[in-house]
């Protein structure tokens, strides 16, 4: 019974603040409880949409990988370009003067010597080019599909 005189003792008005003070704490508990339910509903939504770009990009990446290692393939399968005649000369004004006795003869004849047979770089250098062409379009292509997967990340 002591408890309850003291009851008595404390005012309407400490009495109203006690429980609005009481609400407050029990509404803005569910509101936090709530709010956070919501964000976590969010977060779970873009997430999804995330990964489905994602999912976009990386399909669109390797099939753009595939088509451009395919058409590296082709390329590089084409067979060596044949000789087409192009015959380098060394210029007669180019040759310099020596006091080497043995220089001019064929043995020994050296890349700028003037003397041996005529070299032409048509077939093997065609051959190199186109393929090191090929190469270069390949990576290019690789660069603008990286590039556009990295844009597209979300």
């Amino acid at each position: 019974m002591p408890f309850l005189a003291l009851l008595k003792l404390i005012s309407p008005k400490e009495w109203l603040v006690v429980a609005a003070l009481l609400a407050l704490t029990i509404g803005g508990g569910w509101l936090y409880r709530h709010g956070e339910q919501h964000i976590e509903a969010q977060d779970k939504k873009l997430a999804a949409i995330d990964e489905k770009k994602v999912a976009t990009v990386e399909s669109n990446a390797t099939t753009t990988e595939s088509q451009n290692a395919l058409i590296w393939k082709q390329t590089v399968s084409i067979p060596p370009v044949s000789d087409i005649g192009i015959v380098c000369h060394k210029a007669s004004s180019s040759v310099v003067s020596s006091t080497d006795a043995r220089k001019g003869t064929a043995a020994n004849a050296g890349p700028d010597s003037g003397v041996g047979p005529p070299y032409d770089p048509s077939g093997a250098a065609l051959t190199r080019g186109s393929k090191a062409d090929a190469q270069i379009k390949y990576l290019q292509a690789r660069i603008r599909e990286l590039e556009s997967e990295m844009n597209g990340a979300p």
